[in-house]
């Protein structure tokens, strides 16, 4: 799983492979899901945590079938899906862009 937005708070890294994968396949858009809650994340080679949130995406068709195998990243915890939405939009004016939320319940420890 790749990482993005830790330092600089964008999603410009993601954007790029995003412009790769469309240059290797004929796609009408872009589909993207990012989680709702954020949260501290402490990879297993570095000491530091992260506020992230998970990201999903693949290229869709007209029909928003996917085209291709999902790809997941790491984006900053105060990211969200209008920040999303408004930078893909920029980047893929003439692209389809669909941005789901993904909604995970907080589950509370049973006493």
């Amino acid at each position: 799983m790749k990482s993005y937005g830790h330092k600089d708070n964008s999603f410009s890294a993601l954007i790029v492979e995003i412009h790769v994968a469309f240059k290797q396949i004929q796609a009408s858009g872009i589909r993207a899901s990012i989680s709702e809650n954020a949260r501290w994340h402490t990879p297993k080679k570095d000491n530091n945590k992260y506020w992230i949130k998970k990201i999903c995406w693949d290229l869709i068709n007209i029909h928003h079938r996917g085209l291709s195998q999902p790809d997941f990243c790491f984006v900053h915890g105060g990211l969200d899906e209008k920040d999303l939405e408004k930078a893909l939009s920029k980047a893929f004016p003439k692209k389809m862009v669909v941005i789901e939320v993904e909604h995970k319940p907080i589950l509370k420890n049973k006493k």
